[in-house]
């Protein structure tokens, strides 16, 4: 099977670690189970239709990272007019898009999932292996703070950010992607901070892993579970 990832949302020159940890566990799960990524469509491409990779690929699988609020960019479900499409890791709210001619949807928190009518299954980096086998230094005192702009700054590939997370003994977090990285590191959060563009889906995410037991464990195995049931999708 040959797949292409829509909504590549790791941008040159700007690069924020949560969308590159993102792109790198795409690129990861597809190996582990023998499906070919031939190539991914950058977040400014917004015009599908005669896309040669996309005539190439059996599936194109859509990130909806931080894509379907407020009606910001409904161009990406356009995709899935003319293409056999899935869409997971995405978050949903305050949207009219049509999604009805997707193959499947998943959402990646609670809100969202209640607000298309899909199931929950978790942002993608709750499977990463690469994560999963960092040991974390003895000796952690540190109280991190991980913003956008300040402190833990999130505008960097991910090996940077991680070199300040590791160090800490518990985080407070703007960003979702920073909550779920601590959760899988094994270090508590214990403050969602303001100052995200959409504030429901930190609080969403965090609401769900303390809602549920062992939430990590089960995500990972629900998304690889997932990977590994692509070939028969069609």
């Amino acid at each position: 099977m040959k797949v292409v990832i829509y909504n590549d949302t790791v941008v040159p020159g700007r690069v924020h670690f949560g969308c590159d940890l993102v792109m790198k566990t795409f690129a990861e799960q597809l190996k582990r189970v023998d499906i070919e990524l031939i190539g991914a469509i950058p977040i400014h491409i917004q015009e599908p239709r005669g896309n040669p990779l996309l005539e190439r690929a059996d599936l194109v699988i859509v990130n909806g990272e931080g894509s379907f609020h407020s009606n910001r960019r409904n161009d990406i479900a356009e995709v899935s007019r003319y293409f056999p499409s899935i869409l997971i890791n995405t978050l949903f709210h305050n949207n009219d898009v049509d999604l009805s001619k997707f193959l499947l949807l998943r959402a990646r928190e609670s809100i969202s999932a209640k607000n298309m009518g899909c199931e929950i299954m978790p942002d993608i980096i709750f499977s990463s292996n690469f994560l999963h086998s960092i040991k974390l230094p003895e000796g952690r005192k540190k109280v991190g703070r991980i913003r956008h702009f300040s402190n833990i700054t999130t505008l960097r590939p991910h090996k940077k950010v991680l070199e300040d997370i590791v160090q800490c003994s518990e985080i407070s977090s703007e960003s979702f992607h920073g909550i779920a990285v601590a959760h899988i590191l094994g270090i508590p959060v214990t403050e969602i901070l303001d100052g995200s563009g959409v504030p429901w889906k930190t609080h969403a995410l965090q609401r769900d892993i303390v809602s549920t037991e062992n939430y990590v464990s089960k995500a990972k195995k629900q998304i690889d579970t997932f990977f590994e049931s692509l070939h028969a999708i069609n």
